[in-house]
């Protein structure tokens, strides 16, 4: 099973910039926003919970991280 670690750029962002989400420990990934890539440009308005698979193979695990706006 795959260990998952994930960051934020930001901790805590103002309303309409960017920040860069990052998960490392598997092969590949699927973010909930449909994105497939280990690294995610994510614009919140709100604060907002990203969640990531990772796989190694035919194990996953799922990690999450919030993303907070002022």
């Amino acid at each position: 099973t795959p260990t998952l670690s994930v960051f934020t750029s930001d901790t805590l962002l103002c309303a309409g910039t960017a920040a860069t989400l990052s998960v490392n420990g598997a092969s590949s990934y699927s973010w909930s926003t449909g994105a497939t890539t280990p690294t995610l440009a994510v614009f919140p308005t709100l604060s907002t919970t990203y969640t990531v698979i990772g796989y190694n193979g035919p194990c996953s695990a799922t990690t999450t991280i919030v993303q907070n706006v002022a």
